[in-house]
């Protein structure tokens, strides 16, 4: 759950902006949480793929997109 909150507290306060700070701290936090799942509830089967692994790609979809844009706002400046 904290995992949660933080990415949508920061995605609000500071990923709005395309904040540098806020790009990292998602990704950092966000991926250690999404890898966690992975690892501890989907790999072993606790949590089935099919339904398991929709929030695992749209964290792979969320940091492919977020990094275009983050790159984008660099150069743009």
């Amino acid at each position: 759950m904290f995992f949660a909150i933080f990415g949508i507290v920061v995605g609000i306060f500071l990923n709005w902006k395309n904040s540098r700070l806020g790009y990292w701290l998602n990704l950092i936090v966000v991926s250690v949480g999404d890898i966690g799942y992975i690892i501890y509830l989907i790999i072993p089967g606790y949590v089935a793929l099919i339904p398991g692994a929709f929030g695992p790609i749209t964290w792979l979809l969320a940091v492919l997109f977020s990094t275009i844009g983050i790159l984008g706002a660099n150069q743009s400046r």
